[in-house]
């Protein structure tokens, strides 16, 4: 009886080791996740300033013509 359970033991331990994989790596995919939306978001404003700089030279050049 002694093996029988010292396997199950083995067996919850491996068990236990791959959830804590899945775990690490569900966090890691989040984290990745989260670092890709934050680069989007850098890049949606840096777009957004882009455009109001061109929109304010418009402006600008559009006073200085009347």
């Amino acid at each position: 009886m002694k093996g029988g359970r010292g396997g199950e033991g083995g067996e919850r331990k491996e068990e236990a080791e791959d959830e804590e994989k899945e775990e690490e790596e569900d966090k890691e995919e989040e984290a990745e996740e989260e670092e890709e939306e934050e680069e989007e978001e850098e890049e949606k404003e840096a777009e957004e300033e882009v455009v109001e700089e061109e929109e304010k030279e418009a402006e600008e050049e559009a006073d200085q013509a009347i």
